[in-house]
């Protein structure tokens, strides 16, 4: 009894997490999720609707079979009805899934946002192209969306084969190196949406998330005025300190959009703070593992291209807190 309750609840566990999670195809988000979600109970439908007809149909004959009663003639009668069967099922899944590829991939219309998205081993660069500005928005493994209007991503990639899957608003699509592939997204509720990669990439495939954050409009103006400004300069004296060190250390790779650091070999940190996560969601973007992060790169995230940051304990809390302080 007890490991029959165990199995019950597991079994609800599953699928409570299937049906509601920042990952699930079946939490639908968008429109195109909901195109995707249907497809997807109908194929279910039929599958269990095969399932059931096997049993109505096989137990019986195969008893027949068992008592030699079942002839030639019924064997044909069977196998023709399972031939018809088969072939209209893959039929209304074949038509069905053409029209659902062709209404989520229908990027032909003007779309309000343009969104460029290159993936590298293991992060994501994303570029705001805002018309009728000269400002640069530039962020790392966050892209931030209006609700209720269409926003259009052109990916492509840097290095090596990457995919793009939004599971609550969007299908897979693959980011290729010299090529730019279009993908549309359309939120119709805020919410916190989670991208991996999902094309291997390398030995941190794992580790390269991408987070969808859809706004209200009213909040999403807000981000976009705010990531449109140069980084906040230090007030004290131990963001001082943390800001020559980064220019020292970090301002190679990294830039930080009003200050002498104009690295683009990894990502941008004008508004590094104000990420949920850091190293491609590895870990929650916290000082403390900012820290850990800073000094042990390649146990937290091995193979990452981060460096390990040469610096003892006073100067290590300078930097983290120059750095936790890029909001």
């Amino acid at each position: 009894m007890m490991l029959r309750n165990r199995g019950r609840l597991l079994v609800c566990s599953l699928l409570s997490a299937a049906c509601s999670s920042s990952t699930s195809t079946l939490d639908a988000r968008g429109p195109a999720a909901e195109r995707i979600a249907e497809l997807w109970w109908l194929m279910t439908a039929l599958a269990a609707l095969i399932f059931v007809a096997l049993i109505v149909f096989l137990v019986p004959t195969l008893r027949q079979r068992a008592e030699g009663g079942a002839g030639q003639s019924h064997h044909k009668t069977w196998l023709w009805t399972t031939i018809g069967i088969s072939a209209l099922i893959l039929t209304i899944v074949f038509i069905a899934s053409e029209r659902t590829m062709a209404a989520v991939h229908n990027v032909a219309h003007e779309e309000d946002v343009l969104i460029r998205v290159k993936a590298w081993q293991w992060w994501w660069a994303v570029t705001y192209d805002l018309s009728g500005s000269t400002d640069t928005v530039v962020t790392a493994n966050e892209i931030h969306i209006p609700t209720g209007r269409r926003v259009r991503l052109e990916l492509t990639s840097g290095d090596v084969i990457h995919s793009l899957w939004v599971p609550n608003l969007q299908g897979k699509v693959d980011l290729v190196p010299g090529r730019v592939h279009a993908l549309r997204l359309q939120a119709e509720r805020p919410g916190v949406s989670r991208a991996p990669c999902a094309e291997y990439c390398g030995v941190q495939h794992a580790h390269m998330t991408l987070l969808v954050v859809a706004h209200t409009q009213a909040e999403f103006d807000a981000w976009l005025a705010r990531e449109r400004l140069p980084a906040s300069p230090p007030t004290d004296s131990l963001r001082n300190a943390g800001a020559a060190l980064f220019g020292r250390s970090c301002a190679y790779c990294h830039m930080v959009r009003g200050t002498g650091s104009l690295g683009k070999l990894g990502p941008d940190l004008t508004h590094f703070a104000s990420r949920r996560m850091l190293a491609a969601g590895t870990l929650e973007n916290s000082p403390e593992h900012l820290a850990t992060w800073l000094l042990e790169p390649q146990r937290v995230k091995p193979g990452t291209r981060m460096p390990t940051v040469p610096l003892d304990a006073p100067e290590l809390a300078a930097v983290v807190a120059y750095v936790a302080g890029l909001r």
